[in-house]
């Protein structure tokens, strides 16, 4: 149902305690804005499209194409823009480099060669392209979750995550994917029923069936 709140009903349906300071950061230059498979965040893409911004958001394709285009349009409903993830790095590094705003989903590793983490005390790999853009662009880079938080109510909030300055490439990439990783572990830690990533293999060492267990 997100994509029909109209745009001017989006500041009645979403609640954002740290807005003043997130529209900074997304005014103020690069930005990306790293979720989660937890909750909903297109009731904020909603509130960010009436205050003139449109994040630019890579997801996963899926077949058949006609579908992922009925399903694109849907959930971009008009206040953010959806790419196929296999072809995303370009638009993404262009809308940085124009100093606009991307979203990204950052718990699943979906190529399988990310960073090993341990996650809820099971090793698992994460993606590392949010800090890798980050550090190359030099882009705030926000954390955040928008949860349900009644019957077209929702929440959200987020934290701003300092870029590691060592000058090293690699190991400042590998510290900030860490630290990403553990704001998302406590995000799902505080609203664990909200996180349908659930459902999908997430711990090789738990095994597939895991997930469609639940």
């Amino acid at each position: 149902r997100t994509p029909r709140y109209p745009i001017a009903q989006a500041e009645t349906i979403v609640d954002v305690p740290g807005w003043p300071t997130l529209f900074a950061a997304f005014r103020s230059g690069p930005a990306i804005m790293v979720s989660s498979h937890l909750g909903n965040f297109e009731p904020f893409g909603i509130l960010l499209a009436r205050h003139g911004l449109s994040p630019l958001a890579p997801i996963e394709r899926i077949d058949p194409p006609e579908l992922f285009e009925f399903l694109a349009a849907r959930r971009g409903g008009g206040s953010h823009e959806l790419v196929p993830l296999e072809r995303a790095l370009r638009p993404v590094v262009a809308r940085l480099r124009a100093g606009g705003l991307v979203a990204i989903i950052g718990d699943r590793d979906l190529a399988g060669d990310g960073q090993p983490v341990m996650f809820f005390g099971h090793p698992t790999t994460v993606p590392t392209g949010p800090a890798a853009l980050a550090i190359a662009h030099g882009a705030a880079l926000v954390v955040g979750r928008c949860l349900r938080t009644g019957p077209d109510r929702f929440r959200v909030d987020a934290e701003l995550v300092d870029l590691p300055a060592s000058g090293k490439r690699r190991e400042d990439i590998a510290a900030l994917t860490t630290s990403i990783a553990r704001h998302i572990e406590s995000d799902i830690a505080n609203a664990p029923e909200q996180w349908w990533g659930a459902f999908q293999p997430f711990w090789p060492d738990l095994g597939r069936d895991t997930a469609q267990r639940g």
